[in-house]
């Protein structure tokens, strides 16, 4: 099976943890391949490239609308109009609940790159991941 490669993070990027479930945001990411999120629950943390890739998935694009917005300063508003008045042009979007997914298609079934002689479980999955656009791409 090819590798993909993932693609880069953004600011806003919403990331869900494989091991405890939980979300985390990005918050800003740099050229060094470094990038920092803010956790639901536990405030910074500070990841590599590689540490995403293999204990995050990117949650895909959310097509609904936020419900609060978050500053970069930490302060909650319902109104992202009320943060670019006072001038906070980086706020984060916050939603209800991750995005769900539809299932494949049969077409989409047939399209899934699979080795020719058999897979792993592993492979199954995460060729399902990429049909749905999380994990790697």
């Amino acid at each position: 099976m090819s590798k993909h490669a993932p693609r880069p993070l953004r600011r806003g990027d919403r990331l869900k943890c494989m091991e405890s479930g939980e979300y985390a945001t990005v918050w800003s990411t740099s050229k060094s391949g470094r990038a920092y999120i803010q956790w639901a629950t536990s405030g910074f943390g500070e990841y590599t490239e590689e540490q995403i890739g293999e204990h995050f998935w990117i949650v895909p694009e959310i097509e609904q609308d936020p419900v609060a917005w978050l500053s970069q300063g930490g302060d909650v508003s319902r109104s992202k109009k009320h943060f670019d008045e006072m001038g906070f042009v980086d706020s984060i979007p916050l939603y209800t609940s991750p995005a769900g997914f539809t299932p494949l298609t049969d077409e989409q079934i047939d399209a899934l790159e699979l080795p020719p002689n058999g897979c792993t479980m592993r492979e199954l999955v995460r060729a399902i991941e990429r049909a749905h656009g999380i994990g790697e791409e």
